[in-house]
């Protein structure tokens, strides 16, 4: 399990406006800082004045894991996670995410993401879905022209944004780098999945402003269907792989 920093009081401040006290302790993460704050699972009077709705107070509990409630922050940028706090873990200790999670993107990481791909592989024919393979569009130039610390950032913004354009019962995953794998159930035609594709897309495309800096994330996407003649998930990968580069040289042609 990676740690994550403890937040600073000015960032804690800003958790604040989303979260009330109770009894039930929970960490609250700052995706665009990647910093922490130990508060609770309520709702305050301005966040609901704020037009925010109720989060899931409980972690979600998925085939692969634990999934974190992600919310909008009032008054900047960037989005904040719910956390179940262990109990037998000290509140002064050095906080985790769950090891099922990438730490930087709070998405599925690789190994999480592949085991769910090869449940859903298993069950293909009785619910079909698709494989969708996204890379992140010249992103080693926002590494270079940033630094790494704003890619990161960046990075958690991406995987915040993917959750919140994919449906209940869709998972994301950091497959490694700046691509990432999304598991879309019930999709398996162009027709399915051509307005998830358009969300995505719209969703990425807004700007990101860090650290005053407005940048934009352009993204390829290839999809794969499930189909019982695939001899294994290997083999769907690499449609999806392939898919992914297709369309990033402008041409289009699902598996």
């Amino acid at each position: 399990m990676a740690p994550v920093t403890t937040t600073s009081p000015e960032i804690a401040a800003r958790l604040a406006t989303v979260l009330d006290s109770t009894s039930v302790p929970l960490a609250v993460l700052d995706l665009s800082t990647g910093l922490l704050g130990w508060r609770n699972a309520a709702f305050s009077r301005l966040a609901q004045q704020q037009g925010l709705t109720e989060p899931v107070l409980a972690a979600e509990l998925t085939v692969t894991g634990w999934r974190r409630n992600v919310q909008p922050l009032p008054g900047g940028e960037g989005s904040a996670a719910l956390i179940e706090w262990l109990p037998e873990t000290p509140r002064d200790a050095a906080a985790t995410v769950p090891n099922d999670l990438d730490p930087v993107t709070s998405v599925l990481c690789r190994s999480a993401i592949e085991g769910a791909l090869a449940d859903r592989f298993a069950v293909r024919e009785q619910r079909p879905f698709a494989l969708a393979f996204l890379d992140l569009v010249d992103f080693k130039q926002v590494n270079d022209q940033y630094g790494h610390l704003v890619g990161d950032r960046c990075l958690a913004c991406v995987g915040s944004r993917l959750r919140q354009a994919v449906r209940t019962g869709d998972l994301v995953g950091r497959y490694g780098g700046d691509e990432f794998l999304l598991l879309l159930d019930g999709v398996h035609d162009q027709a399915t999945y051509a307005p998830i594709r358009d969300r995505l897309l719209s969703e990425l495309y807004e700007p990101l402003v860090i650290e005053g800096a407005s940048i934009r994330i352009g993204a390829s996407i290839g999809v794969a269907y499930s189909r019982a003649d695939w001899e294994g998930v290997d083999a769907m990968l690499e449609a999806a792989d392939r898919a992914m580069y297709a369309d990033k040289r402008g041409e289009s042609t699902p598996s």
